[in-house]
């Protein structure tokens, strides 16, 4: 399965989900299967609520990390997307 992003937006979100993966390694989001009943819902993933995603975001980051919490959350979604779904990006630039 592939996912329509922008190369930009891909590789931003690749760096950051690299550079802080030490926060991110183990935490758990939800099972693939539910995860992707999600996806197929919505391929955004904004049928979950965006609450959810500033608490995950909030708990896992560092509070001095230079991000801004939409920043955090495209992590996380960048996470879930490539890694939990393992969706290959295709580029829509």
């Amino acid at each position: 399965m592939t996912h329509k992003t922008s190369q930009f937006h891909y590789e931003k979100y690749k760096n950051l989900s690299k550079k802080y993966n030490k926060y991110l390694k183990g935490k758990v989001f939800g099972s693939y299967e539910s995860v992707l009943e999600k996806y197929q819902e919505d391929k955004y993933l904004n049928n979950i609520p965006l609450e959810r995603f500033d608490k995950i975001a909030r708990h896992i980051f560092p509070h001095n990390a230079p991000l801004s919490l939409s920043e955090k959350v495209c992590i996380l979604k960048h996470v879930l997307f490539y890694q939990v779904l393992k969706l290959k990006p295709n580029f829509t630039d």
